[in-house]
């Protein structure tokens, strides 16, 4: 194994032939082991030798290798099947000669470097070894300049499940199994990997990252975003609302709103109005000692001396739920 097919000549065919001008004499005599020695044995020695050439050429192993190596001469056209974690080292490129090439497979999940015994060596134009990766395979050439190496890879697809993609990592080609559902490729600059890119709830509390996008479903958690809002009147009817289970008219000037999505605390800030009243200097504040994490209330002051019904009241309120 591992020899390059080279010609062949025929050494010895019809060597010293007689003159063969005619005349009968026993040198132009024919004769089998005169035949024999001159056409038929170096015929039948080339052949042979043909033979055992081609054997050597075309029995490519497979070659087990398990230990760190330095890939030789000797190696030319072979299946190298590589196990354990190990460093090949080429021979210089130069003494191996242009066309050299082997095989090599890595039959486990240990990657596997291709090292170079001259430094000024390239591997694909670069002066830096190359890795191959968990199962994968690397044919050896040497350049037509005869000072590197060049890799063409051999991969069996490592896909494995519908969804799959193969990409390429710090050690070669690689599968990337399919994300989860409703999840999208990302780039970090350097690899790929599948993210849910929908900004989480601490991330929308947070308010601050530019690389996640906003869900209907998660708005409210930005602080900046009205958590509860409603318009109702003083007989505990809604007009338009948001996350407002119902309100209640708990007296004369005073109701109580019931939150539907509760705030993480009774810290939260509520900015109340009015609308019409009985006198022009009614005002609204908070009792607050009735704001809880799920409900507030509210109680109209006419002329800030007594409870009063206006015609509408109106509540937005922020914090964090």
């Amino acid at each position: 194994m591992g020899t390059k097919y080279t010609t062949n000549p025929t050494s010895g065919y019809n060597s010293s032939p007689p003159s063969d001008d005619g005349t009968v004499t026993e040198t132009n005599r024919v004769k089998y082991a005169t035949v024999k020695t001159k056409i038929t044995d170096p015929v039948k020695t080339r052949g042979d030798n043909i033979d055992a050439d081609l054997l050597l050429h075309f029995d490519r192993g497979p070659t087990a290798i398990s230990t760190t190596t330095t890939i030789a001469a000797s190696h030319f056209n072979e299946f190298l099947e590589l196990t354990g974690t190990i460093t090949l080292t080429m021979t210089d490129a130069a003494t191996l000669g242009a066309g050299w090439f082997a095989d090599l497979i890595n039959a486990d999940t240990n990657v596997k470097t291709i090292a170079r015994a001259t430094a000024a060596n390239t591997i694909n134009g670069v002066t830096a070894n190359v890795t191959i990766p968990s199962l994968g395979a690397l044919r050896v050439l040497v350049n037509t300049a005869g000072n590197g190496f060049i890799t063409e890879s051999l991969d069996r697809t490592p896909l494995t499940t519908r969804g799959d993609i193969v990409y390429r990592d710090a050690n070669g080609p690689a599968r990337l199994a399919v994300g989860t559902a409703n999840t999208y490729l990302k780039s970090n600059g350097t690899d790929l990997s599948y993210v849910d890119p929908a900004a989480s709830q601490a991330e929308q509390e947070t308010g601050t990252s530019n690389t996640v996008f906003v869900t209907p479903g998660r708005t409210q958690y930005h602080p900046g975003v009205a958590k509860f809002w409603c318009k109702g009147d003083f007989a505990g009817n809604i007009a338009v609302s948001h996350n407002v289970t119902s309100i209640s008219d708990d007296n004369t000037g005073e109701f109580t709103i019931t939150i539907a999505t509760d705030f993480s605390s009774a810290d939260y800030v509520v900015a109340p109005g009015v609308e019409g009243g009985d006198n022009t200097s009614s005002s609204i504040h908070v009792i607050t000692a009735s704001q809880a994490a799920g409900s507030v209330s509210f109680t109209v002051m006419s002329g800030g001396t007594a409870p009063a019904d206006a015609v509408n009241w109106y509540v937005v309120s922020f914090g964090d739920q």
